[in-house]
């Protein structure tokens, strides 16, 4: 069941958030985000940091928020990984 989905490839096929739905109907709803947050509902923190992305600016043509994932396609073809500066590495694909 994990082979089914991720941010990268599987049998060489590209299983990327917005094909999720393919393999798990419920994932094709209008409101897929991971995270559902709602503001009205949102408790500040301030020992959180800000999330901050950080990338090459000569290798990425945009990032965007397909409404199931942030989206960052490239130009060349080797650096294919964002940092999320406190939380992980999101890597991800252009299709």
């Amino acid at each position: 069941c994990f082979e089914k989905w991720g941010h990268g490839l599987v049998n060489i096929v590209f299983l990327g958030p917005s094909e999720w739905y393919k393999d798990y109907p419920i994932a094709e709803g209008n409101r897929q985000s991971p995270i559902d947050i709602v503001p009205a509902e949102a408790v500040f923190d301030a020992r959180l940091s800000p999330i901050s992305l950080s990338y090459n600016n000569c290798t990425s043509v945009s990032i965007s928020n397909n409404g199931h994932s942030v989206v960052v396609e490239f130009i060349d073809s080797d650096e294919r990984s964002v940092m999320l500066k406190h939380i992980h590495s999101l890597i991800t694909y252009s299709q």
